[in-house]
């Protein structure tokens, strides 16, 4: 039996809220029609105004932030440690196997405490292991290209050689990439209307509004975006914050919106219906399937597609790469998002 519905009703109210998070009515609207640095300009009125918090209040803060299913602290660097609020929260005692606040953009890049409300924003803020933290320091984030000098088996430092760039950098795990990405996409936007003087020189930045980075980081980026697309904890992550300071990350909102700016698609104007079903109007989403595959025939190339349980367990996630895309699949019932619709799919 294989049959495709919209979802509808209690169950569509519940997994919309799991799924999409709350986007208020209208709160990127104004971005609609424009593309690359307007864009990137559009996008910074929409988001730039948010409550700071100070920088004491960020422990509280992780506690609804950056919380594993078990209650423990979800830690950036490092995926062994299980660390419990307060109790293993660095006290300045120089205790290296605790958990403390780590700036993803080094906050040595932009100034000091008094450069707010960048130094306690928490879209670029999480808590870390305190020595894996310490050992990144103000490094910049790479791909190691030669010799690995450190790793805690999760992350790692060494040496990497691109076009533009050789020398020291950290790199994250697999899958905190995307995430990382989206952080620094947000910074660059949020943060667009700054007074770079200020800013000291960094191996990944250029100082000025657009597009921020450095080629070969842009490029680092968009391949670590494209490659671990937006993860539900991304989601609910995104709506800890937005119950906290009032703003969002548009990146993790909607995934193409990097595209539109920095990417492959920047010589296009944005919608928010990009992120939706297709951008070609012409075509006809079609989803079915066939044996053990299922067949996502006409979605927009570049999307993210999620494949969850009746439960709402993630199974699935990944980028649509073609017109036809192909995922094996084991018989049962799936719950199929694709940019902003979501069906039932009993296969």
């Amino acid at each position: 039996m294989k049959r495709l519905l919209l979802l509808s009703g209690v169950l569509f109210s519940l997994l919309s809220t799991l799924l999409y998070g709350q986007i208020p009515a209208n709160y990127y609207t104004s971005a609609e029609g424009k593309k690359e640095r307007e864009l990137k300009t559009e996008i910074y009125k929409c988001i730039k105004s948010h409550q700071p918090l100070s920088y004491s209040q960020l422990w509280t803060a992780f506690r609804t932030t950056d919380v594993k299913p078990n209650g423990r602290v979800w830690d950036l660097y490092d995926n062994t440690t299980n660390y419990v609020f307060g109790d293993d929260q660095d006290k300045g005692t120089g205790n290296q196997d605790t958990y403390n606040r780590e700036h993803s953009f080094p906050k040595s890049w932009f100034g000091s405490q008094s450069s707010s409300p960048m130094y306690t924003d928490l879209f670029h803020l999480y808590p870390c292991n305190t020595g894996a933290n310490s050992k990144r320091g103000n490094l910049p984030f790479g791909k190691i290209t030669g010799d690995v000098t450190w790793s805690n088996g999760y992350c790692k430092m060494g040496q990497m050689t691109t076009t533009g760039f050789s020398g020291t950098v950290f790199e994250p795990a697999d899958e905190i990439k995307g995430d990382l990405a989206r952080t620094y996409f947000y910074f660059a936007t949020r943060y667009e209307n700054e007074d770079f003087s200020k800013w000291i020189t960094t191996p990944m930045t250029v100082k000025n509004k657009y597009p921020f980075y450095q080629s070969w980081v842009i490029d680092q980026l968009l391949d670590w975006h494209r490659n671990d697309p937006v993860s539900e904890r991304e989601i609910t992550r995104n709506e800890a914050v937005f119950k906290l300071q009032g703003n969002r990350n548009p990146f993790i909102d909607y995934q193409l919106l990097a595209e539109h700016i920095w990417g492959n698609k920047k010589e296009e104007a944005w919608y928010i219906s990009t992120n939706a079903i297709s951008q070609n109007t012409t075509s006809t989403l079609k989803i079915y399937s066939a044996e053990n595959n299922l067949i996502i025939a006409n979605a927009s190339v570049g999307s993210a597609i999620f494949i969850y349980d009746i439960t709402g367990k993630l199974l699935i996630q990944r980028i649509i790469n073609d017109q036809k895309e192909i995922i094996p699949i084991k018989s049962g019932s799936y719950i199929i998002r694709i940019g902003s619709e979501t069906f039932k799919m009993i296969h």
